[in-house]
């Protein structure tokens, strides 16, 4: 029984399930073996064997979790009838619904069937996905009704062993939402939209123009002795980013600044307000002679009460 590679050029790897195998026949006292459930490291001295598993394996590559839709496109105009449908039913029902999604791997079709199904609001029960020759069941589409777009515990329990493209449509009431998901081996891979279907916008896909044609409010400064001067700079300020000569960032750096000096100066101002009122209140007294010192009475010619002259 021979090894089917080596770990840093000197420990075999052995498959469990390859023709042949078998435990006592490792030849070697130190060995990795890929079984059903992973690897393992395989151990043998004077005393025991052991078979333990490992989580990693020192010097192999380790690689990121991914999954990659690698079919052709879902037809828009496709997601939008079933969409449609979906409306109807809900309509009809105030339900939800759930459909099959069909793949023809020969030239990259798609369709959608809806099986025989009883709804409620909140959940459906349906049939198995009717066989179609030539073509594959690769998931499924189902509504959440006026609900938000997402996938729920029962969806997951539900869609666990069925490896496939799975979308929930909600918001049936509104605008519908879409949330789009490949699961495999029980994962679920969240998926924009875009990925999955041909000729729908990334989620984030909005041009710059579009956004910077919707400015923010003028700028409201108060209007103090000390303010006027920085009102007339934020202005200014202002009338060349809605003209898009600045960006937004540059507008609202420029428009810090002069917040920040126009605060000082306030500051500034109310400094001197405080620090000259004392000196002012002084003049006052002395203008009105408050300050000067008035004359006490001589013991002199003081009568003492109960007393003689």
């Amino acid at each position: 029984m021979d090894p089917i590679a080596f770990v840093h050029g000197m420990l075999p790897v052995y498959l469990a399930f390859a023709p042949g195998f078998d435990l006592g026949a490792i030849r070697e006292s130190f060995a990795y073996v890929l079984d059903g459930r992973g690897w393992k490291m395989y151990k043998r001295n004077g005393v025991s064997t052991a078979l333990i598993p490992v989580d990693s394996v020192s010097g192999l590559a380790e690689l990121e979790q991914s999954v990659m839709f690698t079919a052709t496109k879902i037809p828009l105009d496709l997601i939008r009838q079933v969409t449609a449908w979906f409306s109807a039913v809900y309509q009809k029902h105030k339900s939800e619904a759930v459909g099959y999604l069909y793949y023809r791997v020969s030239d990259g079709a798609w369709e959608f069937l809806p099986p025989t199904q009883t709804v409620t609001a909140a959940s459906a029960k349906y049939e198995q996905a009717p066989k179609r020759d030539g073509w594959m069941v690769v998931g499924t589409i189902h509504s959440h009704a006026s609900m938000t777009a997402f996938h729920s515990g029962v969806d997951d329990a539900d869609e666990k062993s069925f490896d496939g493209v799975h979308i929930t449509v909600g918001r049936l009431d509104s605008v519908p939402e879409y949330s789009c998901s490949i699961v495999v081996q029980g994962t679920r891979e969240m998926i924009d939209p875009s990925i999955l279907i041909d000729g729908m916008a990334p989620a984030d896909s909005v041009p710059a123009a579009w956004l910077e044609a919707v400015k923010l409010q003028p700028p409201r400064l108060p209007l103090g002795p000390t303010e006027v001067a920085f009102t007339a700079r934020a202005e200014a300020l202002y009338k060349r980013y809605y003209a898009g000569a600045i960006s937004e960032v540059e507008y609202l750096v420029g428009l810090s600044e002069i917040e920040k000096a126009a605060e000082q100066a306030a500051a500034a101002e109310r400094s001197r307000l405080v620090s000259a009122v004392p000196a002012s209140v002084e003049s006052e007294r002395n203008w009105l002679g408050l300050n000067k010192r008035q004359p006490t009475a001589s013991r002199k010619g003081r009568r003492r009460k109960g007393g003689k002259k």
